[in-house]
């Protein structure tokens, strides 16, 4: 995700298994200098991977992905300017399942968050929206946001275009892959 100029990493894994390590760090990448540093900050979300993140002003949104404990639908904010991490209030109703690989972007005017699909053990086509002025969630009818023939999906790419007041969602995997985390293809 990017904030001005620099763009910014978190979490992962070091391997192509689950047991290899997810990560919990946090890097930002400054293009004109050419330099990667390590954010040190308390409070960090725990370890995951297949998590997703973007940002909206100086804010870093942290969603899901697959931890120690499972797949996680937690929601954490960092802000860049005063480096400290903040864990979001989770949503006051069941449906938003924890998962990995969800789709994640901002409204294009960055008052919304959106979580579209993902993997909670079977493919998902179901749609969550967190208000970043109230701080609060609120499950999408996906009829009001997708279209009617919508896949299910995860590992796909999310963007808001704000000139047309939509979301779009590309790409992605319908099934699940044969060889699990090791990735489609492999």
């Amino acid at each position: 995700a990017t904030v001005g100029e620099c763009f910014y990493v978190f979490g992962g894994r070091q391997g192509k298994t689950m047991d290899d390590g997810a990560l919990n760090d946090l890097w930002q990448f400054d293009p004109e200098a050419r330099q990667w540093t390590q954010v040190s900050a308390e409070g960090a979300p725990d370890a995951r991977s297949y998590h997703q993140m973007v940002s909206v002003g100086d804010e870093l949104f942290v969603f899901g992905g697959c931890g120690a404990s499972g797949r996680l639908n937690d929601l954490h904010s960092f802000n860049t300017v005063t480096k400290q991490w903040t864990k979001l209030p989770s949503p006051p109703y069941e449906g938003l399942e924890g998962r990995g690989g969800a789709n994640f972007t901002a409204s294009g005017d960055g008052r919304t968050l959106f979580v579209i699909g993902g993997f909670a053990g079977r493919e998902m086509a179901d749609a969550h929206a967190f208000d970043l002025q109230t701080r609060q969630w609120w499950q999408e009818p996906a009829t009001h946001i997708l279209p009617k023939n919508f896949q299910s999906r995860s590992v796909g790419i999310a963007a808001a275009l704000p000139s047309t007041n939509r979301l779009v969602v590309y790409g992605g995997e319908i099934e699940e892959a044969s060889a699990g985390h090791l990735g489609a293809g492999v």
